[in-house]
C-alpha cells in the first residue's frame, strides 16, 4: 500500500487527467455536436412513414378533396420530427414516435368529432408509452 501521503507523481497524474478531460470537453463542444444534429436516416424514416400514410389516405380511403390541410400538417410534422428527433434522448424519441403514430391513426380513422373513439385510443397510446418506458427502465 502506498499510504495516504500524496506524492508528486499523484499530482502530475491528476494534472494530466484533468487536462485530458478539459481537451475532451472542448472537442465535444466544438466538434461533437455534429452527430446530434440532422440525421438523414431518421428524416427518411419519417418521410417513408408519411408516404405510407398518404398512400393509405389516397389509395385505400380515396380521400382527395377536403383533406389538404391534414396532409400538409402531417408533412410538416413528419419533416419536423424527422429533422429534430436525433437531438432528443431515447425517451423523448419514443414520445415523439407515439404521438406521431397516434396522429396517423387519428387522421386515418377521421376521429375529429368522435371523442368516444379517440379518447380510448389516446389512453391506449398513453398506456403503450408507459409500458414501453417501464420496460426500458426495468429490463
Amino acid at each position: 500500500s502506498r499510504g495516504t501521503a500524496a506524492t508528486n507523481e499523484d499530482f502530475e497524474y491528476t494534472f494530466w487527467l484533468m487536462k485530458e478531460r478539459s481537451w475532451l470537453r472542448i472537442h465535444r463542444g466544438s466538434y461533437g455536436m455534429r452527430r446530434k444534429s440532422f440525421n438523414l436516416g431518421w428524416f427518411l424514416l419519417f418521410m417513408a412513414f408519411y408516404v405510407a400514410y398518404l398512400g393509405v389516405q389516397l389509395g385505400f380511403y380515396r380521400r382527395f378533396a377536403g383533406f389538404v390541410l391534414e396532409y400538409f400538417l402531417m408533412l410538416v410534422l413528419s419533416a419536423g420530427i424527422g429533422s429534430f428527433i436525433n437531438r432528443f434522448t431515447w425517451l423523448y424519441r419514443l414520445a415523439a414516435m407515439e404521438l406521431y403514430a397516434f396522429l396517423c391513426v387519428f387522421f386515418l380513422l377521421s376521429l375529429y368529432d368522435l371523442p368516444r373513439d379517440y379518447l380510448p385510443l389516446g389512453v391506449y397510446f398513453l398506456l403503450a408509452f408507459v409500458v414501453t418506458v417501464l420496460y426500458l427502465f426495468v429490463a
